[in-house]
């Protein structure tokens, strides 16, 4: 029980393991200022994750620009890398209804040992399937 005298409330966490995942709206961008008053922005996701269960299950998913997991998810999303290399988000399109695969893993919380994330990892993109491929 909490302290109000209500049932304590745990999310249910996707199990770890491989799924394919639909956008199910578009991204969300938020501004944030790092520890040196520095500027940064996030991208939020948001997923329809299908278990297999019949019963698809919401998960969203906040993202570095920085981050390889940005990256391959804009790859897996359609996206393509510029001449510098980069891949940018707004230049995906309408990307409601795309689907991927990758896997969830569970990540401990920094900060409380007794908590931990579901997290999107090993997102297949069609860069990484090219890899598997044996030119002729």
């Amino acid at each position: 029980m909490s302290d109000n005298g209500l049932p304590s409330f745990t999310p249910r966490k996707i199990p770890e393991g491989k799924y394919t995942f639909t956008i199910s709206k578009e991204y969300e961008k938020r501004k944030h200022t790092n520890a040196q008053g520095d500027p940064f922005v996030s991208v939020t996701f948001f997923f329809k994750v299908d278990d297999g269960s019949g019963s698809p299950r919401e998960h969203k998913e906040s993202l570095l620009p920085w981050e390889d997991r940005y990256g391959d998810l804009l790859l897996a999303l359609g996206g393509k890398r510029d001449e510098k290399g980069q891949i940018h988000a707004s230049e995906l399109g309408d990307i409601v209804g795309k689907k991927f695969q990758a896997e969830i893993k569970h990540e401990p919380d920094k900060d409380d040992p007794d908590k931990s994330w579901a997290r999107i990892v090993n997102i297949e993109t069609p860069e990484s399937d090219e890899e598997d491929e044996v030119p002729f």
